[in-house]
C-alpha cells in the first residue's frame, strides 16, 4: 500500500536447482497492467500516482512474478473499529 508519490523499490531474487540465490532485480523485466495508478522503471523502481490498484508483473528467464499495489490517498479522520474482546473465539 502507498500514497500518491511514493515509491518502493522491488528485489526479484532467483532460486536455482542447486540451491544457489542470485538477486536479479536488474536483469529482470518489469511492467504494470494499469500505470493510471503507477508506474514501474526498468530497475523494479515502483512509483506511485493516483489512488487506485494495479498489478506488478516481473520477468527473468521463464519466471513471472506479480505483486499487487494499492494507491490510497491519507484520511486524517480515520478511525480503526475496535477489534473485539473476550467473545467466544478468546
Amino acid at each position: 500500500v502507498l500514497r500518491r508519490g511514493q515509491k518502493q523499490q522491488l528485489q526479484f531474487t532467483a532460486t536455482y536447482s542447486d540451491g544457489s540465490t542470485r538477486d536479479v532485480t536488474r536483469l529482470a523485466v518489469y511492467s504494470a497492467n494499469n500505470t493510471q495508478y503507477a508506474e514501474v522503471d526498468e530497475e523494479g523502481l515502483v512509483v506511485a500516482s493516483d489512488a487506485g490498484e494495479t498489478v506488478i508483473v516481473a520477468r527473468f528467464e521463464r519466471v513471472f512474478a506479480a505483486t499487487g499495489v494499492v494507491v490510497l490517498d491519507a484520511n486524517p479522520d480515520f478511525q480503526p473499529t475496535p477489534v473485539p474482546e473476550g467473545n467466544l473465539i478468546d
